[in-house]
């Protein structure tokens, strides 16, 4: 299941009496693998970083063929979007039916949605497809 040079992910978190909680996560590249643990290369580390970990803690990240990957088609007007609001204040979501697509030379793209019966203006780049 393991190989030398595959990337995992170690699995860690603090547990209680009755929860487990405050997961953390660490992508790791297997410089070799045994019977119970492998050795790692931490990749978020300055350095280069070996670890011996139990396998019973890493899953194993399944890396895609990225000439394949597609982007994502762009909204239309009439389709249900959703929009992603993230600021250093606050984290939104909003979803509405996108009515008009804006573009104004010089500026970015912007979009009219219709949400809770009022027309909001919004960023054109935020928005994804939610149903067709």
């Amino acid at each position: 299941m393991f190989g030398v040079d595959d990337y995992v992910v170690v699995i860690g978190s603090t547990k209680t009496t009755s929860v487990t909680k405050d997961w953390k996560f660490k992508v790791c590249k297997i410089i070799a693998v045994g019977a119970d643990e492998l050795i790692v290369n931490d990749l978020n580390s300055y350095s280069e970083r070996w670890l011996k970990i139990p396998k019973i803690s890493c899953q194993k990240v399944r890396l895609i063929d990225h000439s394949k990957i597609s982007t994502p088609r762009d909204p239309k007007p009439g389709q249900m979007v959703m929009e992603l609001i993230c600021t250093y204040s606050e984290k939104m979501i909003r979803t509405g039916i996108l009515l008009e697509i804006i573009v104004n030379p010089g500026h970015g793209k912007r979009a009219i949605i219709l949400h809770n019966n009022k027309k909001i203006e919004v960023d054109y780049a935020n928005l994804m497809i939610m149903e067709e």
